[in-house]
């Protein structure tokens, strides 16, 4: 069972029809973006585990990745998702809205062990530059500490920690479906920090 309730049976929706799932009668166009945004924002910031995984599965899906949420609960999976690569696999670790608003320092640090993990025990193939990500709803604070963090975890291991929030993830999906932009890849894989969008 999905997510949603789309207007039409998701196996015969085209791309555009994500942002129509939310956008009602509000016409698909740049004009009408900030309102589409408001709602889609509004939508997902009660969303819990079991509703946001397979969001953000689906979102960057949208991006090119062969992303794959995990079971919220499921012990036996470190990474909440983890996008699957020949050489680039990246661990998730998604902070849902109704558990957290703002990415934080555990969002950070659990990144790091994500990370840590995935080298270890070699479930995918990755590599130190690759990043390890953490998604959350919004972007922490400037004095929270976790840009502070991201910083002293890459001098001291070489990891790449990056972090991005949802109303950015949308930003670049709109510009892939709506704009028919193509998405640089390597804007995730080597994420360090926090995730900026591209006007």
């Amino acid at each position: 069972m999905r997510i949603f309730e789309p207007k039409i049976p998701y196996t015969k929706l085209t791309p555009q029809n994500f942002f129509e799932r939310y956008a009602g009668a509000i016409e698909i166009n740049n004009d009408n973006k900030p309102n589409i945004f408001q709602v889609i924002m509004e939508a997902i910031r009660i969303q819990d585990q079991k509703q946001f995984y397979p969001l953000i599965e689906e979102l960057f899906g949208y991006l090119g990745f062969n992303c794959k949420a995990t079971r919220a609960g499921d012990t036996n999976n470190r990474s909440d998702a983890y996008i699957i690569d020949d050489e680039h696999s990246i661990p998730i670790e998604i902070k849902s809205p109704t558990e957290v608003l703002y990415i934080n320092n555990k969002s950070i640090r659990q990144a790091i062990e994500n990370k840590t993990i995935l080298l270890s025990r070699k479930f995918y193939n990755t590599n130190y530059t690759t990043t390890s990500l953490a998604v959350g709803f919004s972007y922490p604070a400037d004095r929270s500490g976790v840009y502070d963090l991201v910083e002293d975890v890459y001098k001291a291991y070489g990891y790449n920690i990056g972090f991005i929030s949802i109303n950015d993830i949308l930003e670049v999906v709109w510009d892939v479906l709506i704009k028919g932009r193509e998405f640089n890849k390597e804007r995730i894989i080597f994420l360090k920090g926090e995730f900026k969008c591209e006007n």
